[in-house]
């Protein structure tokens, strides 16, 4: 396995422990926490793709996944 295989692996394994303590967030009751990782989340994946000849529907689902994010943090009482 090459250096850079080797740290896209340890990358990795971090967004899989981020996506257990989300779960861990949730179970506690931390919603309002999940909502501003899962829109962090979001926002770099656009940064990371911003250069990228995305495919419309590529661009449709992260502008529903902003509504969607929008939506829940409206349900639960936050502000814009």
């Amino acid at each position: 396995m090459s250096i850079d295989q080797n740290w896209r692996e340890y990358q990795k394994s971090h967004a899989e422990a981020g996506s257990v303590a989300m779960a861990n967030l949730l179970n506690d009751g931390g919603y309002e926490d999940v909502l501003w990782s899962i829109g962090e989340i979001i926002n770099l994946v656009e940064i990371a793709l911003d250069n990228v000849n995305l495919p419309q529907k590529a661009v449709y689902d992260l502008e529903k996944a902003h509504e969607y994010l929008d939506a829940a943090h409206s349900m639960m009482g936050g502000g814009e």
